[in-house]
């Protein structure tokens, strides 16, 4: 019985480290396919620079759907002049945050265009389209650090001026 009761520690153990085994397989399987997976959106092959122009977004007939047999935007035309404020109103599900989405290219118009100053955002890169496109999101998220770190987690290197600036941009400057 004393020798069993040895054996069995060890036999444990090892058994623990085979779980443990198997589920850092499946992990890695599960990480390794978002690793592999081609981007819904695709760079143009030669991208034209962000035109310098005051910042109209234009939607033209534009339709999307998340899937081929499920449109949830159908034919738009929208003009949002530079410069102007728009509230976007209806049900949840109606399609508000998808819209918004469609101009920094988180996805693609299945139909139509989306322009910037004239230019389909499909012709810009994707670097250079999301550097000039800001979005804030109804639901928003902070980490647990400062509130510096916060406002300037897009910009790591911003000096204290610079992220006060952009505290008093966002009207946070009262409550910081």
């Amino acid at each position: 019985y004393l020798y069993l009761s040895m054996l069995m520690g060890p036999f444990r153990f090892a058994g623990m480290l085979v779980g443990q085994g198997q589920r850092a397989v499946a992990g890695g399987k599960r990480i390794f396919e978002i690793i592999d997976a081609v981007p819904d959106v695709a760079e143009p092959e030669r991208p034209r620079p962000m035109p310098d122009g005051p910042g109209d977004i234009r939607f033209a007939s534009a339709s999307f759907g998340y899937s081929e047999d499920r449109t949830v935007l159908h034919d738009i035309d929208l003009h949002i002049p530079a410069g102007t404020t728009v509230a976007l109103i209806g049900p949840t599900g109606s399609g508000k945050t998808t819209l918004t989405e469609l101009v920094p290219r988180y996805y693609d118009v299945t139909d139509g265009r989306v322009l910037i100053d004239g230019v389909d955002v499909r012709e810009v890169s994707l670097h250079d389209l999301r550097h000039h496109v800001g979005v804030v999101s109804q639901e928003p998220f902070l980490f647990s650090t400062s509130v510096r770190e916060n406002i300037a987690y897009g910009r790591p290197d911003a000096t204290p001026e610079q992220v006060e600036d952009a505290a008093v941009l966002a009207r946070a400057d009262e409550f910081i």
